[in-house]
């Protein structure tokens, strides 16, 4: 072959590849169009949007053509409903930053004035230096999805109301539907039972006009009566109004608004009417229907005149006794299901309040067996925090009365030391435990009033003055005069003396303790802080828990069950604040408790 055929084939061939290549493209046209989502393309450059193209699959989704766009450079954000603008720009500002965004979800206003919800997807393209220099976005039309959840939303909402109202021993049954007490399905085939014994047509309408259970209707009714429009307004208003609320264990016999007679009894459950049982769409044997009357309504709405003749020769003739023992039969099932869907109502309730009884008496009793065995490890460390001092001064007693006539003056006063150190803390042991034990009496008045904060603190202070000389440590206050709380005066004396008292104990010699107290919004918050032996994590989490046993020798030997800290809780909670400690081992502590700031008026 020679080199100007292979060159004709060669080109033959490229022919053949650029046909391929343009149906391909034409392919991918026609998809791109036929979509509802669209895409479009941003070019960027230095940071900067320079152009931006749209598909045309725009149309379908905004109502504005691609050309459109092109045209208004500020389009594709003036289509954003108003809130929901800033949402968009920041998403657009973050990809112009180089940031991988979020799909965003949002409102569009569509050219027809429609509102429309959007998802916007954006897929950013960076050179090979990491610049972004280019995005392309994927308009996605959620409008279906979005209203879909509101329903699901308001479904939801309808539920759990009714729920409510059936659980609720104070449920209003007048705000629920029939259809939300009654057995449908079981009502149904009673009724195709009956039909089909007696060839009488029934059914069961709620208040609202709407047919839960029907059988036997009339050819007249379904293929005229209930088919046209303004027909069927005359059924529903028949229903509802001609059939009246009536009263329990009767029934109401009258002539549709369409000429047919209809016979109705009231259900009523829980004393509330919410529908009625209906045999409909009859004549009686004894009398001759009006012609004329029916062929001037099939006129009127433009039946087919024959055709509906013919339905009306269909309806059935039922002399007056029939009727009369039907609507006994049905009174008596009005009554049925009134009395027995007021039943399983009045049990769903009762078994709802049994389950919460017993919820409620199940943690009842667990809290008191909790309480039980706090208690009684409580006490057990109160029993043996009270033996310890007795046990002291017993040992005291006896070394002295077997020693006194040998024991020096410096023995006798260091023995008297001693004792006076117990006796101190017997003394402070027993005052909390009796007004502990008024707390929990409720024998403590709360009577609080505005507090000058620094003064309450310096009566906290002379109160462990001389035992914070004896051990040489240095106290700080920085507490600004103008500081005023809303707190009761002896509740508040109890937690500083205590929470110093504390501080002292737990201080070595040539130590210092520090109060401080600030403003924090409608608060107040105190701190006591020193620099003596501090506390593990173990210790922190048991320092105000009943039954705990966290309570630390002092520096010199001093004892306490915690009892104190358990007080201040409960005095600064019923001051609606709240007590904690932040501490380490070796590196002291501080006590922290917020209080209610005095607002004036």
């Amino acid at each position: 072959m020679s080199n100007s055929d292979n060159s004709r084939e060669i080109f033959f061939l490229n022919a053949q590849d650029h046909k391929e290549l343009q149906k391909s493209e034409e392919r991918f046209r026609r998809i791109t169009e036929s979509l509802t989502d669209y895409l479009y393309t941003v070019i960027v450059k230095e940071g900067q949007t320079v152009q931006t193209t749209h598909s045309p699959a725009c149309v379908a989704v905004t109502g504005y053509t691609a050309e459109e766009f092109a045209s208004d450079p500020f389009l594709w954000i003036n289509m954003v409903v108003p809130e929901d603008r800033e949402l968009v720009l920041e998403q657009v500002r973050q990809t112009l930053a180089g940031k991988m965004t979020h799909p965003v979800e949002h409102r569009i206003i569509r050219k027809d004035a429609s509102l429309r919800w959007v998802t916007n997807t954006i897929v950013p393209y960076l050179d090979e230096l990491g610049d972004l220099v280019a995005y392309d976005g994927l308009i996605k039309d959620i409008t279906e999805r979005k209203e879909m959840e509101k329903k699901l939303r308001q479904s939801e909402s309808r539920v759990r109301t009714k729920l409510s109202v059936l659980l609720s021993p104070e449920g209003d049954i007048g705000s629920l539907d029939l259809e939300d007490i009654i057995d449908i399905q079981a009502l149904q085939s009673l009724m195709n039972d009956f039909y089909n014994l007696t060839k009488i047509g029934s059914a069961i309408v709620d208040i609202k006009g709407k047919i839960l259970v029907a059988n036997g209707w009339q050819y007249i009714c379904t293929q005229f009566h209930r088919k046209h429009p303004e027909t069927r307004k005359n059924c529903i208003e028949s229903d509802i109004f001609l059939s009246g609320p009536g009263s329990p264990g009767r029934f109401n016999l009258y002539r549709c608004k369409n000429n047919m007679w209809d016979m109705a009894t009231p259900i009523f459950v829980g004393g509330k009417h919410l529908g009625n049982i209906f045999l409909g769409q009859f004549l009686f044997a004894d009398e001759e229907p009006d012609i004329e009357l029916f062929r001037a309504q099939a006129r009127r709405y433009g039946f087919d005149e024959q055709k509906y003749l013919e339905a009306l020769e269909r309806a059935p003739r039922f002399n007056r006794e029939t009727v009369d023992l039907a609507m006994t039969f049905y009174t008596r099932l009005a009554n049925l299901i009134s009395e027995l869907s007021f039943g399983h109502i009045k049990l769903a309730r009762a078994m709802n309040e049994k389950t919460k009884a017993e919820k409620k008496l199940k943690k009842s009793n667990y809290q008191l067996k909790q309480a039980l065995a706090d208690r009684d490890k409580f006490f057990s460390i109160i029993a043996h925090d009270l033996r310890s001092p007795f046990i002291g001064f017993h040992n005291f007693i006896q070394l002295m009365d077997k020693h006194i006539d040998s024991m020096s003056h410096e023995d006798i006063r260091k023995l008297t030391r001693d004792m006076k150190k117990n006796a101190d803390n017997l003394y402070n042991l027993l005052n909390n435990l009796l007004e502990w034990a008024r707390v929990k009496r409720g024998l403590i008045s709360y009577d609080p009033g505005p507090l000058n904060l620094n003064e309450i603190v310096r009566l906290g202070l002379d109160l462990i003055e001389s035992g914070a000389a004896q051990k040489n440590i240095s106290l700080g206050v920085s507490v600004p005069q103008g500081i005023t709380i809303f707190a009761d005066k002896q509740m508040l004396c109890t937690v500083i003396r205590n929470i110093l008292s504390n501080a002292v104990k737990y201080t070595q010699r040539q130590g210092r303790i520090s109060i401080m107290a600030q403003y924090q919004k409608s608060m107040v918050v105190v701190a006591v802080k020193d620099n003596g032996l501090g506390m593990n994590e173990k210790t922190i989490s048991a320092l105000f828990t009943h039954g705990q046993k966290f309570s630390l020798q002092g520096t010199e030997g001093e004892t306490g069950t915690g009892l104190g800290l358990l007080l201040c809780r409960e005095f600064i909670e019923k001051h609606g604040g709240r007590i904690w400690a932040e501490s380490q081992p070796g590196q002291g502590s501080t006590f922290y408790f917020t209080l209610p700031a005095y607002e004036h008026g």
